[in-house]
């Protein structure tokens, strides 16, 4: 399954964008990353083999980059999550 990698972060700062999406309708988990220093944000609705580039996924991805524009905007975030992509967990 595919899953969007929200974002690389500092812990706390990881575990902020996780909560926020979560606040918002994103269930999303904190996982290791190569990087000791760093932690990944996990969007969890999986999508199958071949779902990344369909309209469901595609609508998913614009709700996830919004929620971090807002979170930039109106509560001082420390991302937009531009960096977004799919990778298979």
């Amino acid at each position: 399954m595919n899953y969007y990698i929200v974002d690389r972060l500092r812990p706390d700062e990881a575990l902020a964008a996780a909560r926020y999406l979560r606040l918002h309708g994103v269930e999303a988990v904190v996982l290791p990353s190569d990087s000791a220093a760093l932690r990944l944000v996990v969007a969890m609705r999986p999508f199958g083999p071949g779902e990344v580039s369909s309209a469901a996924s595609k609508s998913y991805a614009s709700r996830i980059h919004e929620i971090g524009r807002r979170w930039i905007a109106e509560d001082s975030g420390v991302s937009d999550f531009s960096t977004m992509y799919a990778s298979k967990r």
